[in-house]
C-alpha cells in the first residue's frame, strides 16, 4: 500500500514536471514568434479599449497590418487618415513591441499638446500593465533587462532597459536624443512642423524608424497644416523616401454608406465631412471652415438663392 502510494506520487510528480517543461517551451516559442512579427505580438497579447474604457483584444485590421509591416521593415512612413481608424493605437502598440523586444531602444513621441503627450504615453503604460497583470500574457515581460533607475513618470516610461518619452513637438524636442523610433502624432497640427522634420532627419539617416501620422489640416498654403500637406505630396511623388499611406473613412471595418449618411447628418456639412473622413487624399486638404469669414453652407445657400433670383 505504502509502496503503491509512493509510486503514484512519483508518477504524479513526474507528470507535473513534464507539464511545467511544456509550459516553459510553449512560452518561449510564443516569445520567438512575437519577437519576429509585431502583428503576432499585438494579436496574441495586446488589448485596446472599447468606448467605455474596458479592455478588448487588439485584432489588427488590414490597414493597421500594412503600417505594422512597413515600420517593421524600417520604412519611414507618413500616414494620411480619416478619423477613428485606430492608427494611433497601432503605432503605440508597435512602440511597445519595439521596447520589449529590442531592449535598450529609445522611443520618442511628439504631440501637439502636453495633454496629448500624457494621454498617448498613458496608452502604452495601460497596454503594458494589461500584459503584466495577466498570467496568460505576463511571460512576455519576464526577464527584461533592468535599468539602473526605473522611471514611470508623466513624460517618461521605462520598459526594461528601453525608454519611451512623450513630448510636445518642437525642433528642440526632435533634436533631444537619438531614437530608434519617432512617432509624430497629428503632425498637421504641430507648429513649426517643417523644422521638426528637418531635426528628425538624423534619426532616419541613422536607420531609425519614423511614423508621421495625421488627419488633414488645410492645403500647402495653410500656416500650420501646410508643412504636413507638403511632406505628404513629396512622399507621394517619391522624392523624400517616405512610404505614403492613405486610409479613407471606409478603411475601418463596419463603415458603409449608411454610416456615412449618419456621420454626414451629424456634421451637417459635406466639406467638413470630407476633411474629417476623406474618401480621396485631396479631400483631407480642403481648407477648414474655421479659415473662412462665412460658413461654406451659408455661402452655398446664398449662391443658390441668388441664381434663383436672377
Amino acid at each position: 500500500m505504502t509502496s503503491s502510494s509512493t509510486g503514484s506520487r512519483k508518477v504524479s510528480k513526474l507528470s507535473r514536471r513534464q507539464r511545467e517543461h511544456r509550459v516553459v517551451a510553449l512560452r518561449e516559442k510564443d516569445r520567438r514568434a512575437c519577437r519576429a512579427d509585431p502583428a503576432v505580438f499585438i494579436e496574441r497579447h495586446v488589448s485596446t479599449k472599447d468606448g467605455d474604457g474596458n479592455p478588448i483584444p487588439f485584432k489588427p485590421w488590414d490597414c493597421q497590418r500594412q503600417v505594422l509591416a512597413a515600420l517593421h521593415a524600417r520604412e519611414p512612413t507618413i500616414i494620411l487618415k480619416a478619423r477613428q481608424i485606430g492608427m494611433s493605437w497601432t503605432v503605440l502598440a508597435f512602440a511597445l513591441w519595439l521596447a520589449v523586444f529590442q531592449q535598450g531602444v529609445r522611443i520618442l513621441i511628439l504631440c501637439k499638446t502636453e495633454g496629448d503627450a500624457t494621454e498617448l504615453l498613458d496608452r502604452i503604460r495601460w497596454m503594458r500593465d494589461q500584459l503584466d497583470g495577466d498570467p496568460v500574457h505576463s511571460h512576455i515581460l519576464a526577464d527584461l533587462e533592468k535599468p539602473a533607475k526605473e522611471r514611470d513618470a508623466v513624460t517618461t516610461l521605462d520598459i526594461g532597459s528601453s525608454t519611451i518619452r512623450a513630448l510636445v513637438g518642437t525642433p528642440a524636442a526632435a533634436r533631444s536624443e537619438t531614437a530608434g523610433l519617432v512617432i509624430a502624432d497629428e503632425f498637421a497640427f504641430q507648429r513649426r512642423a517643417g523644422e521638426i522634420i528637418r531635426a528628425l532627419l538624423p534619426t532616419i539617416d541613422g536607420d531609425g524608424r519614423l511614423a508621421v501620422l495625421s488627419t488633414g489640416n488645410g492645403p500647402e498654403q495653410h500656416p500650420i497644416g501646410g508643412e504636413f500637406a507638403a511632406l505628404w505630396a513629396r512622399a507621394v511623388a517619391g522624392v523624400n523616401g517616405m512610404h505614403a499611406f492613405f486610409f479613407p473613412w471606409h478603411a475601418r471595418p463596419g463603415r458603409d454608406e449608411a454610416w456615412k449618411q449618419r456621420a454626414l447628418a451629424a456634421l451637417g456639412d459635406m466639406e467638413r465631412f470630407k476633411v474629417e473622413y476623406p474618401e480621396e487624399p485631396g479631400d483631407a486638404f480642403l481648407s477648414p471652415d474655421a479659415d473662412l469669414i462665412y460658413d461654406r453652407t451659408h455661402l452655398a445657400a446664398t449662391a443658390k438663392l441668388g441664381a434663383e433670383f436672377a
